[in-house]
């Protein structure tokens, strides 16, 4: 399993060489969306469940193609089963996952059509930068799915592909309480330990989508969260902890309509074996 940091400064080098329908932010601001799957909607708030969790905001172009952006983690890992024979793991319950997914930020490119009943179909691929050795690399995982729409009000996706089977249900962005109004706290649990951080949030340019900056004891971290109007919050940050990259990848559903903003994320972290916990508080 590999998680990543997709900063937004090597995010730009990337799409150049890529392809150019991955210039996210200036492409959804050029183009029209589909009057089929969102007439008078701009962009879609999605809740990614399955294989993968998260959330995205994705949108339906009238060139019969899509674009977005996501933040994802995994279901809380199994530990393994233990060989009664020899004392030690049999085999990690998620080893599918293990070898094929990419958790954390990505690109969403793809395109969109109809079958013959008339339904939506289609495929996209999720673009993500991994850092490895100190050089970077692009990985692309490949998704198939098919779409029920009730215009203008709900899209429900069914996606599957080697890096897990998912389903996104979605509805149209709108805009939400701000975020940054506040500093935070929060309590990060992972490995049976507990750290105290103090991070901030500040608004990007897409809507309910915010650089996130903070520290722990001996480590700072920076990175993006996005909040989508079905009151689910996902976070990936990066951070070094003096010799190794760090990367967390979290979500959760947050009472947001509440001010101020608090709740439980959960997800993965590459230095943990696994599972990480965050409470934030205000």
């Amino acid at each position: 399993m590999k998680t990543t940091r997709f900063t937004r400064r090597f995010a730009a080098a990337v799409f150049t060489t890529a392809a150019a329908s991955l210039l996210y932010l200036a492409d959804l601001a050029n183009a029209q969306p589909s009057p089929v799957l969102s007439t008078g909607i701009g962009t879609w708030d999605m809740v990614i469940s399955g294989q993968r969790r998260g959330t995205a905001q994705v949108q339906f172009f009238n060139d019969f193609t899509l674009l977005g952006y996501q933040l994802t983690t995994l279901p809380p890992l199994k530990s393994p089963d233990i060989d009664p024979r020899t004392g030690l793991p049999e085999s990690a319950g998620n080893d599918l996952l293990n070898r094929t997914n990419v958790v954390g930020e990505a690109i969403l490119s793809g395109v969109w059509s109809f079958n013959l009943a008339g339904s939506v179909i289609g495929s996209y691929v999720e673009i993500i930068a991994i850092s490895e050795g100190g050089t970077n690399r692009i990985v692309e995982n490949g998704y198939s799915f098919s779409a029920s729409v009730n215009p203008q009000r709900a899209i429900v996706v069914s996606a599957k592909g080697p890096a897990g089977n998912v389903k996104m249900r979605c509805k149209p962005t709108i805009p939400l309480n701000d975020l940054s109004l506040a500093p935070y706290y929060g309590t990060a649990k992972a490995d049976n330990q507990s750290f105290t951080e103090f991070f901030t949030l500040m608004p990007t340019a897409t809507p309910n989508v915010y650089d996130v900056s903070g520290s722990g004891p001996t480590y700072s971290y920076s990175g993006t969260a996005m909040l989508i109007r079905q009151g689910n919050l996902s976070m990936v940050t990066g951070s070094t902890d003096g010799t190794n990259n760090v990367v967390r990848a979290v979500s959760g559903i947050v009472p947001f309509k509440k001010s101020p903003l608090h709740g439980n994320l959960s997800g993965i972290q590459t230095d943990a074996l696994g599972n990480v916990r965050l409470r934030i508080n205000p």
